[in-house]
């Protein structure tokens, strides 16, 4: 049966509404009025009214304490628990039916046109591949770009296809530009380019064109 929200209804939730969950609300609005109103609906209605005040009590605040801080594997689970959960664990040198199906060295073409390739099993092993974050699949011009120059690509560095090919890993047609000449390199205004030779040239013209800018700004010029 539907619920309705009398102005005496709407009053007792004005009333009791700060500091209770939708949840705590509900139970004293359906043993109020003998009611059976669902947490939900209670918070719907509330929202309807305006009525604000109500907390989220499972969500974790500044200075609280987890439940779990301190406590071992027996503290948490009993031995029926513990033995149910190792059941289901993966054993040593198992992994997932998805991740047996791409093993270490395959490509894939993302959504962006880019071959990634897998370089681990585990986002923990991910650190150990060069990887700047816990990827376990890496751009393959990245990957081909860091074996030629041998150092990881340097922060805030984009690695161009110096011809547009995304399929080209040759070492010369990996060219290795800063963010912010990359922005300028992507302007409608700068020149194309379509080689090593050329995308070198354009790079210089933007480095050229940032100092400039730069110049510009600063008065002391």
């Amino acid at each position: 049966m539907r619920t309705r929200y009398t102005p005496e209804r709407v009053g007792f939730l004005r009333e009791h509404s700060p500091g209770h969950s939708a949840q705590e609300l509900a139970d004293m609005f359906n043993s109020r009025f003998g009611t059976t109103a669902s947490r939900k609906a209670i918070y719907m209605a509330c929202r309807a009214n305006g009525i604000g005040g109500l907390v989220n009590k499972g969500r974790f605040h500044k200075g609280m304490t987890a439940p779990n801080k301190g406590k071992t594997w027996d503290d948490l689970y009993t031995p029926e628990q513990q033995e149910h959960i190792r059941a289901h664990l993966y054993k040593p040198g198992n992994m997932s039916a998805k991740g047996m199906r791409y093993p270490v060295g395959s490509e894939r073409e993302g959504k962006d046109g880019y071959v990634y390739v897998k370089v681990c099993e585990s986002s923990r092993d991910a650190m150990a591949t060069g990887a700047k974050s816990s990827q376990c699949w890496r751009l393959k011009h990245h990957l081909a770009w860091e074996r030629e120059n041998g150092k990881p690509v340097p922060d805030e560095s984009f690695i161009v296809f110096a011809d547009g090919d995304k399929r080209n890993f040759a070492p010369e047609n990996l060219v290795c530009v800063s963010r912010g000449d990359y922005n300028l390199l992507n302007n409608t205004k700068m020149p194309r380019y379509y080689d090593a030779e050329s995308l070198k040239a354009c790079s210089a013209l933007a480095k050229l064109k940032r100092a400039a800018k730069g110049r510009a700004r600063d008065p002391r010029g």
